[in-house]
């Protein structure tokens, strides 16, 4: 049951992120169709739309349709994810003091400067 619950939310979750590409799988799959006859402007050689024009009106609609869909709040307070039996805790201030770094400080870096470790082969 929890991998029936689990593939339909990853279902959901794919169609709603894949929803606005579809008028471009649209135009690629039918591309003959749409640039000889839905192209309003076939008569016009010159501009070489090839239904782009139709592409377009598909991309504003369904951009129409994600604005009027989209009723979520666009700003979530924090009192609105607050369960009720949770009461607000107020925290007094805390002083913050310098703290002298040379007591932590441990030096463990080593440098090894010798020549015998670079030398050419001999031949």
């Amino acid at each position: 049951m929890r991998k029936v619950i689990a593939f339909s939310f990853v279902f959901i979750f794919v169609a709603s992120v894949i929803r606005p590409a579809l008028p471009f799988a649209d135009y690629i799959l039918n591309y003959d169709y749409i640039s000889k006859v839905l192209c309003i402007n076939n008569k016009k050689p010159k501009m070489q739309c090839n239904g782009k024009c139709h592409l377009s009106m598909q991309l504003q609609k369904v951009a129409e349709e994600e604005k009027v869909n989209s009723n979520a709040p666009s700003k979530i307070e924090l009192e609105d994810l607050q369960p009720g039996w949770v009461k607000e805790v107020s925290m007094s201030p805390v002083k913050i003091t310098s703290i002298d770094c040379s007591e932590f400080y441990i030096n463990l870096y080593e440098f090894l400067n010798s020549p015998d470790l670079f030398r050419p082969p001999k031949s």
